[in-house]
């Protein structure tokens, strides 16, 4: 039975940089909500007009799991450093 090469740990196969990715893209999506929240932009799908209520709720969930993933983020990189 042949095995599967190892896995060299270097910088793209730390964690920490898919806590950080995750936590950008959440951060991303958390503005683009903002963004319509400002701009007051009518959303039509399928017939139904998105209320704004809903972007309020994706900004709070968003930017809250942005805020989590980029101090999980910190954390791991303090205790990889031996902190």
């Amino acid at each position: 039975m042949t095995r599967a090469p190892a896995v060299e740990s270097g910088p793209m196969n730390s964690p920490v940089v898919g806590l950080r990715v995750a936590g950008t893209i959440f951060g991303l999506v958390a503005a683009a909500h903002a963004a319509r929240l400002a701009t007051r932009l009518q959303i039509v799908a399928g017939g139904w007009e998105v209320p704004l209520g809903l972007n309020w709720a994706g900004l709070v969930v968003a930017g809250v799991l942005c805020l989590w993933l980029w101090k999980l983020s910190f954390g791991s990189s303090a205790k990889k450093n031996g902190s």
